[in-house]
């Protein structure tokens, strides 16, 4: 019986590592993305060769989260998802699963929620891919996701929506989490968060560069209706926004550290920062607002306070570094940006030298913390943009008054208070939606 017992046991144990170790080849075996993705079992991994996936097939692939990893085999860049502004890349349902996806680039996409992808409740990593041009008439330019979301290495470009903000990425329940990425000409025509949106999870950001976004309200980089916003060793500066603030928006809390930020341009209910300062990071050739951002460059000039030898922390700030072909030195995505010179490299006869050194000693922001009183009336309105009001701070750290920026706080203006309640209806119906389809199957 025990030796029953042990061979059972040996046949389901290769039967399980069968399942989680296949790799399935697109299009040796299969011709389109879609069938294959519909024969994949759980723990697959869908490896697709280098090219460009368009048409029927191709493109609006539904997804389940059954620990699914999408692979282009020939690295990051090798694999384009051309949507041809007639579908969303890709749909991912399921409830409370893992879907991978590395080195994929997703261009054209059109979607209501999620111009490239739209995720439920399924927990997402995206590593080494690129979303540039996508659309969402709802939120999320590039990408909604309703759960825990991951980018690493990631370049989230040019992207745009139309009603509800996240130009580049919306979020909704899961934590948003990006690291070494790249933000830029992103655009929320809807007004709430150019580069991103999210509605009740934190959103945390670790070496990235967030620049040249665009909200029509609030928020140029970031809005965040009712949790915390992390940045670390990130720059997050020259955002605008047509109201206030022109970089971040929250009803809850920022935590900075080792930041290039404007904390002027910052609106929350609580501020910690540590080793922050306000600078230009001398990018290569950036753009402004608005603009599309596609063929910039966003590494660093010589000089830059980004540069480790530029800044207090001694750290590499931002998703790019020294200009690439100089030395070597610094990060670089793997999807560098199509210009032929690097900017350490031209002469100065065709590029101004940079003006802008470390910033000044009364912009560099030590280790402090304000709190809102947050006393009816105090708080200025939103829209407000010539003055500071320092009634509503009460400012905790060890420099002198004169040295902290004053950062205003106003309470959520029932437009917000609508657009949160609105978001969480919309993540709702499309989690039950996904829970309902999972029982039905």
């Amino acid at each position: 019986m025990r030796h029953r017992i042990v061979i059972t046991a040996l046949i389901w144990g290769c039967f399980a590592a069968s399942q989680v170790e296949a790799v399935l080849l697109v299009p040796e075996e299969f011709q389109t993305l879609q069938a294959r993705v519909t024969a994949a079992s759980r723990g697959d991994t869908i490896s697709v060769a280098a090219g460009v996936y368009q048409g029927t097939g191709n493109r609006g692939l539904q997804l389940t989260g059954d620990d699914l990893v999408l692979l282009s085999r020939d690295g990051p860049g090798a694999v384009t998802i051309d949507c041809g502004g007639a579908d969303r890349a890709m749909e991912i349902g399921n409830a409370f699963g893992h879907v991978s996806v590395d080195g994929f680039e997703f261009t054209n996409g059109l979607g209501d929620l999620g111009g490239a992808v739209l995720a439920g409740a399924v927990t997402c990593t995206f590593r080494n891919c690129r979303f540039y041009r996508n659309r969402a008439t709802l939120r999320g330019g590039a990408v909604h996701a309703a759960w825990i979301t991951q980018f690493i290495d990631c370049v989230i470009v040019d992207n745009e929506e139309h009603s509800q903000g996240g130009g580049g990425v919306s979020g909704g329940w899961g934590d948003v989490s990006l690291v070494r990425c790249l933000l830029t000409g992103n655009r929320s025509l809807g007004g709430l968060g150019g580069a991103i949106r999210s509605d009740a999870a934190v959103v945390s950001l670790t070496s990235c560069t967030v620049a040249s976004n665009y909200a029509s309200t609030a928020g140029g980089a970031i809005f965040n209706f009712s949790a915390d916003v992390y940045l670390k060793d990130t720059i997050c500066t020259g955002n605008c926004a047509a109201d206030f603030p022109d970089e971040i928006y929250t009803n809850a809390s920022v935590l900075a550290e080792c930041t290039d930020l404007d904390v002027s341009q910052v609106l929350a209910d609580e501020i910690l920062v540590q080793d922050v300062f306000f600078s230009d990071p001398l990018f290569c050739d950036a753009a402004y607002c608005f603009q599309p951002t596609g063929n910039r460059k966003y590494d660093l000039h010589d000089g830059s306070p980004c540069l480790p030898d530029g800044n207090a922390c001694g750290v590499l700030i931002g998703a790019l570094g020294r200009a690439a072909a100089r030395s070597g030195r610094g990060r670089l995505l793997p999807w560098p940006t199509p210009r032929a010179l690097s900017c350490w490299s031209r002469s100065a006869s065709t590029t101004p030298a940079p003006t802008r050194e470390m910033a000044p000693a009364a912009t560099r922001i030590p280790a402090c913390r304000w709190r809102s009183s947050r006393r009816a009336g105090d708080a200025s309105r939103l829209g407000t943009r010539s003055g500071d009001d320092s009634r509503n701070r009460q400012a905790q750290c060890g420099a002198p008054r004169s040295q902290v920026e004053v950062v205003r706080v106003a309470p959520p203006g029932p437009w917000k208070l609508v657009g949160g309640a609105l978001g969480w209806a919309i993540d709702l119906s499309l989690v039950a939606g996904f829970l309902g389809a999972f029982r039905g199957i």
